[in-house]
């Protein structure tokens, strides 16, 4: 008997589901023009923001006269035993700061400090607030 209804209900609902997929309405979708606009507004800034927040190590800092000048030739080394590392040289009153890489999270930043705590012992790892987009590995 069990085996009789269990039967019976699958054959109930199976053409139930034959006949609402062979039903031929159409559908008609309102497409607002607000939305358009905004959908093409939301793509426009996503192609202007090319940074995010992430992290940075900071190599070097120096201030007083010829600073400058010290922190470029700190950056050359620097680019000669990491050439595959971005730098940015920054200056933010006193000081001309180095700093390398884009780091997506602190943990990434960690590894890269470990690799350069041989060559630059006084480095440390730096929030910042527009970084590139680093390469997805």
């Amino acid at each position: 008997m069990r085996s009789f209804l269990f039967f019976l209900s699958i054959l109930i609902f199976s053409f139930f589901n034959i006949y609402s997929q062979n039903n031929n309405s159409d559908i008609n979708f309102i497409k607002d023009e607000k939305i358009t606009w905004l959908l093409e507004q939301h793509k426009t800034i996503q192609e202007e923001n090319t940074s995010i927040s992430g992290y940075r190590v900071q190599i070097y800092a120096d201030s007083g006269s010829g600073s400058r000048l010290r922190t470029q030739r700190v950056q050359s080394e620097f680019r000669n035993k990491y050439p595959d590392t971005k730098t940015y040289l920054i200056y933010e009153e006193p000081y001309f700061k180095l700093r390398a890489g884009n780091f997506r999270t602190r943990i990434d930043a960690r590894r890269f400090l470990e690799k350069l705590s041989d060559d630059y012992s006084h480095a440390f790892i730096v929030s910042d607030n527009n970084i590139e987009f680093p390469d997805l590995e």
